[in-house]
């Protein structure tokens, strides 16, 4: 009996690490998107669409993420330098 109360503790014991571990990659997650919010909202050529992002469409995610890779490909080493 020794042994199955030993395993059910355990079990207890790691379910609630486990939630504690989420609750706190769920705040950590939560407050980096409120901080790059906060900066599409105070940069002007920023897109404030793109804000809650995370809700939209997994299409619509996609055709960004293209669009993205196809902008980092035109952009030339040499073109963001500043001298």
């Amino acid at each position: 009996m020794a042994v199955r109360h030993d395993c059910a503790n355990t079990s207890i014991a790691t379910f609630l690490l486990v939630l504690i571990l989420q609750h706190t990659e769920y705040r950590q997650t939560k407050a980096m998107q409120l901080k790059l919010d906060e900066l599409l909202r105070a940069t002007e050529q920023a897109r404030t669409g793109l804000v809650h992002l995370e809700a939209k469409p997994d299409e619509q995610i996609e055709h960004l993420d293209e669009e993205f890779e196809r902008l980092q490909e035109n952009t030339s080493p040499a073109s963001t330098r500043q001298e």
